[in-house]
């Protein structure tokens, strides 16, 4: 009889364990093992054993039952990387478990909407920047929507068209603007000119226009204001130079 009923425990326990998952059955099975082979040897070594799985299969029930709660609260608030890290210990616990598997799933196609839906208002608001000729606030979030499409074609190329532009600009933006008194075609009538200034004890250089002119500078600002600003103090201080044919001239493409 006592036998009969230890092959009836045997029998619980094992389907305790199977019950969990395959995984957890093939870790306690030289535990299973080692139970049958004590079936008939020794009763309380039997039991010892038995007692230890039971609590095993025990606490792994616990413990799934508290990531579930867990995840399942997350998910609800909508938190679905941390969700999803609970979930995947329950499963790890109880693989063949259908429940966390479809929540997982779930999850998965949430972040996927959410990470479609970031990448379209950031291009959306690039695209925008982009068109205002904002260029470094646009390559910014272009670059923000790499992160969700790295290998997006469409993307690296709005991104190298704006390295170009931004390169143009700061080539631009390094060329300074020349306040010109004279214009040749050819050069040396500037050269004459330049030649006359000198006896006056003023500098200057011919710089060549995008018409090909031959330009007496005789002074240069990085900004057009400041051009300007020169033109204003030559005109209040009553300097002969302002006299003479006078203006700003950009030398961008040069």
């Amino acid at each position: 009889m006592k036998v009969f009923y230890l092959r009836r425990l045997f029998f619980i326990i094992t389907l305790s364990i199977t019950k969990n998952n395959s995984y957890f059955y093939q870790s306690f099975k030289p535990y299973l093992i080692i139970m049958k082979n004590l079936l008939y040897k020794s009763t309380y070594l039997f039991i010892c054993i038995a007692s230890i799985l039971i609590t095993a299969c025990s606490n792994t029930d616990n413990t799934y039952q508290k990531d579930i709660k867990t995840a399942d609260s997350l998910f609800t608030l909508q938190q679905f990387e941390a969700a999803k890290k609970y979930y995947t210990k329950a499963l790890n616990l109880k693989r063949e478990e259908k429940y966390p598997q479809k929540q997982i799933a779930k999850i998965n196609t949430a972040i996927t909407k959410i990470k479609e839906d970031k990448y379209l208002s950031l291009l959306q608001k690039a695209d925008s920047l982009y068109t205002n000729k904002n260029y470094s606030g646009a390559k910014k979030l272009y670059l923000n929507a790499s992160n969700f499409k790295p290998n997006e074609e469409s993307l690296k190329t709005k991104i190298d068209r704006i390295d170009k532009l931004m390169t143009d600009q700061k080539r631009k933006a390094d060329k300074p603007f020349h306040v010109i008194v004279g214009s040749y075609s050819v050069e040396s009538n500037a050269v004459a000119h330049q030649k006359r200034l000198a006896t006056s004890n003023i500098q200057s250089n011919i710089k060549i226009s995008r018409e090909g002119n031959h330009l007496i500078s005789i002074k240069s600002f990085k900004s057009i204001n400041k051009a300007y600003n020169y033109l204003d103090y030559l005109e209040n201080n009553n300097d002969p130079m302002y006299k003479d044919k006078i203006w700003i001239y950009h030398f961008y493409n040069n």
